[in-house]
């Protein structure tokens, strides 16, 4: 039943225009949605689920929370509450730099002149499934699902030990495919960091040079910069803070340690870079990134990242166990990591073994101590 003290929107008198004071009028967006529009300053107000249902999408803003914690008067008052609400402006998304105004009571948005095609160009660019997907953001988690947030980390965490425990050729398929890459990209990126050339490849890094290069310190960090700037200017503090931290590793790892312990870092690089890259996986999928397809891809990151961290557990817990040793050779007949940090930088073996284990404790404690962070954060989200 309508509230009779407040006006109706689809009323053909309409109401008067938040901005100028003018009646606004119905204007029909499309064959099945009309909305009220100001003939005047051209402003349009959409109901609440007005821009979600345009867009083929279940809900207006892609992080209403976000938006909130940021919001700011506007000067404004909502046309359609009774006793009048103030509009807050506030970002669209935490993607883009588009303004709103909104009312946190009716729910309701007002959009200034042009912003309409602002907001169906991110919507198109960042989240909007195409036709061919059969809208899959419907059934595709988002970074704002807070049982999501909550329960897919265990549930990866689970179904990686299920298989390390129980399918050996999968756990043989996926040690190819997911640990020894990323092992292998631990070294690759550390050597980058002490601005050393590097190719990973599936099983063994190509070490291009054994000193520093300005060239590569430069090369890394302009890369490092750009990204960072383009977090920044996405409002992406995630991926802000991680570029972040990867310039200062390149500056402390190039300029201050010597050539022997860049080499050591290096070594040192594979397997610490196993878990070091499980872990910002796996926190990657608690993010909104601008890129197609995401709702795809971070499942399969956090699997990835999951995967990684438990199959090194794994290893480990069996060579303290004494089940295994420490292999001594590595692909193509090369020296392993163990045995150059055993041999040439007197790590000693159980030394090695329960390093590596308390690293791996300190990276599951951080990756769940987060999931709950960012499920606390999204438990206001609707």
């Amino acid at each position: 039943m309508t509230d009779p003290r407040k006006p109706n929107p689809q009323d053909p008198q309409g109401f008067p225009c938040p901005k100028c004071g003018e009646a606004v009028s119905p204007f029909e967006i499309d064959l099945v949605t009309t909305v009220d529009f100001c003939q005047d300053c051209k402003v349009m107000w959409f109901k609440a689920g007005g821009i979600g249902k345009i867009c083929g999408l279940p809900k207006d803003l892609p992080d209403l929370a976000f938006s909130l914690r940021r919001s700011r008067d506007s000067g404004l008052k909502c046309p359609v509450c009774i006793p009048e609400k103030d509009l807050k402006v506030m970002k669209f998304s935490p993607m883009a730099e588009l303004e709103i105004d909104y009312c946190a009571e009716c729910e309701g948005i007002l959009l200034d002149a042009g912003e309409y095609a602002a907001v169906q160009r991110i919507r198109r660019e960042f989240t909007a499934p195409s036709v061919e997907n059969i809208h899959e953001d419907s059934f595709m988690p988002t970074s704002n699902d807070r049982w999501v947030n909550l329960l897919a980390l265990p549930c990866a965490f689970a179904l990686s030990a299920l298989i390390e425990s129980f399918f050996p050729i999968i756990r043989f398929f996926l040690y190819g495919a997911i640990s020894m890459p990323i092992h292998e990209l631990g070294h690759a990126m550390t050597a980058w960091l002490c601005s050393r050339a590097a190719v990973p490849l599936p099983f063994v890094t190509l070490r291009l040079s054994y000193t520093r290069s300005v060239w590569i310190y430069v090369i890394t960090n302009l890369i490092l910069l750009f990204f960072a700037n383009y977090s920044h200017q996405k409002k992406l503090r995630f991926p802000l803070l991680i570029s972040q931290g990867f310039m200062f590793l390149s500056f402390w790892f190039t300029w201050v340690l010597s050539p022997t312990q860049q080499n050591m870092a290096i070594t040192y690089g594979g397997e610490g870079g196993t878990w070091i890259l499980g872990t910002l996986l796996v926190c990657a999928f608690f993010h909104q990134v601008p890129v197609r397809q995401w709702a795809l891809i971070r499942p399969a990151l956090l699997f990835c990242g999951a995967y990684g961290m438990v199959q090194r557990f794994f290893f480990f817990q069996e060579i303290r166990s004494g089940k295994q040793e420490l292999p001594e050779i590595a692909a193509y007949g090369l020296d392993s990591d163990f045995k150059v940090l055993n041999e040439t930088y007197g790590w000693g073996l159980s030394e090695i073994t329960d390093h590596f284990l308390k690293l791996g404790k300190v990276c599951f404690f951080f990756v769940f101590l987060y999931s709950i962070f960012q499920w606390n954060r999204t438990r206001r989200v609707v």
